[in-house]
């Protein structure tokens, strides 16, 4: 609401929450496939809130050659 002298005011969700019949439906069932956090996030601004904690062990080899053949200038 804008008050006469041009100031804003602002009524929060109750609780902090935001109802889930405000949310899109679609990005509602995209959020459903994330990761929950489990990290309070790295500052104020609770950026990095999940953690990947364990090493990936990959059992196979990579190999990878270049050859460059040139047998005349043309």
């Amino acid at each position: 609401m804008v008050g006469a002298d041009g100031s804003i005011t602002r009524t929060p969700f109750p609780n902090n929450t935001i109802p889930s019949n405000r949310f899109d439906p679609l990005g509602a069932a995209f959020m459903k496939d994330f990761w929950a956090p489990n990290n309070p996030g790295d500052n104020i601004t609770g950026v990095n809130n999940y953690k990947f904690g364990y090493i990936d062990a990959w059992h196979y080899y990579n190999f990878g050659d270049r050859v460059d053949y040139n047998i005349n200038d043309k």
